[in-house]
């Protein structure tokens, strides 16, 4: 039995563990729904895996302790990743106003009060980066 099956509503024990442990100013109501939605997506690794499926990688990062950000280019729309976390239950049980928001002029959304950050670039990151380094190390043989 996969390891979200075993406690879909809650974070867990191995988690919860670790999660009295952090030193976040994130505290106060916000905070067991930031741990569910990113104790819900961890356990999903062919999740995050989609929005790398173009090129192999996602840009993952964090603030500190308040949220996972997920950056991609190419392959799936923002809109394709959103409905996919949703329909995988990323946001069940959640306050209606801590649920969801989608930002589609700014590829962007957010789930859990901004504990997950879905951002989508126009451009092709790849491409992008490799041009910069073909510069940098043009400018640094100069």
């Amino acid at each position: 039995m996969p390891l979200w099956d075993l406690h879909p509503h809650t974070a867990h024990v191995e988690e919860l563990s670790h999660i009295q442990s952090w030193d976040s100013p994130f505290k106060g109501d916000r905070a067991p729904h930031r741990d569910l939605v990113l104790s819900r997506i961890l356990r999903r690794p062919t999740l995050v895996n989609r929005a790398a499926a173009t090129h192999g990688i996602a840009n993952c990062y964090t603030h500190g302790t308040t949220d996972l950000v997920i950056e991609w280019c190419c392959g799936d729309s923002l809109n394709s990743m959103f409905g996919a976390l949703l329909a995988h239950g990323m946001i069940d049980g959640l306050p209606p106003a801590e649920a969801a928001e989608l930002y589609p002029a700014s590829n962007t959304a957010l789930l859990g009060n901004r504990s997950l950050v879905l951002r989508r670039h126009d451009s092709c990151m790849i491409h992008v980066g490799q041009a910069h380094l073909a510069a940098m190390a043009c400018s640094v043989c100069d």
